[in-house]
């Protein structure tokens, strides 16, 4: 017999991983738990903006019920000159054919701050108008109007004065205040008063809500190297498009806080 050299090679290597392979895991595995790291506060932001718009909804539900109750969807609270009477948080918004309630009707609307009980930070304005489409008559009892109720995460600011869209009535898109040399104005007004997934009010006869389904700004040419600020152009995206006939701008008012607009449809008492 033959004996077995004492340093043999085996021919069966004892399985393992190498230094190698351990090292390329770790490496992925550290660029996955970086990527999930990143997503953590973006979900976070996500999910603090649907827990407010599910709160937002419950107070609008809530909003409703409380104008039925103070007798604000009656026909006397309009004055004789107005197509759309707001209260609220939205009682400051006074322009053409918009005022608040009439003369001593106006108690019914109370004099407080429309407020959530369970989160006084959030606020509530309602506007009743005649639905759009319709003519504009004087407002009587009976008649079909639209109730809406704007739900705020704070006390509102609103664009004051309105601010000019111009645009076309086939095309949603809407330029403000073309062909002047304000771009850094125009910029602001978007960024504050018309970002993506807000509403607007439409100054108009009757007046309407608009939602911004998208806003964006281009940049101004650029000369020796350096843009034009001022030269930039602000684009908004309105849903309805609020423009019909021949009509080629529109005013509108914005504001900053605004969570959520629902609209009602309703009988004037």
């Amino acid at each position: 017999m033959q004996a077995k050299p004492p340093f043999a090679a085996s021919l069966h290597p004892r399985a393992g991983l190498t230094l190698l392979e351990v090292l390329v895991a770790g490496g992925i595995l550290a660029v996955g738990l970086a990527s999930v790291a990143a997503l953590l506060p973006a979900a976070a932001a996500r999910f603090g903006q649907a827990t407010q718009q599910d709160r937002a909804g419950m107070l609008a539900a809530n909003a409703r019920a409380d104008c039925v109750a103070r007798g604000l969807v009656a026909a006397d609270i309009f004055s004789s000159s107005t197509t759309a009477c707001v209260f609220g948080e939205l009682a400051a918004v006074s322009r053409p054919g918009i005022a608040g309630p009439s003369g001593t009707l106006a108690q019914r609307a109370g004099t407080t701050t429309f407020q959530m009980a369970e989160d006084p930070s959030f606020r509530w304005g309602g506007m009743l108008a005649r639905p759009p489409g319709t003519a504009v008559t004087s407002a009587a009892s009976g008649l079909p109007y639209t109730l809406s109720i704007a739900v705020f995460r704070k006390a509102p600011t609103f664009s004051n004065p309105t601010i000019t869209l111009t645009g076309t009535s086939t095309s949603p898109r809407f330029q403000l205040t073309p062909g002047t040399n304000t771009g850094l104005r125009d910029e602001g007004n978007r960024r504050r008063f018309l970002p993506a997934c807000s509403h607007v009010l439409t100054v108009q006869n009757p007046p309407r809500w608009a939602r911004v389904t998208s806003s964006w700004t281009m940049p101004g040419p650029i000369t020796s190297g350096s843009e034009n600020v001022n030269g930039r152009r602000s684009f908004v995206v309105l849903d309805p498009n609020p423009l019909t006939g021949s009509g080629t701008t529109v005013n509108v008012i914005g504001f900053e806080g605004l969570l959520r607009v629902d609209q009602y449809p309703v009988t004037l008492d």
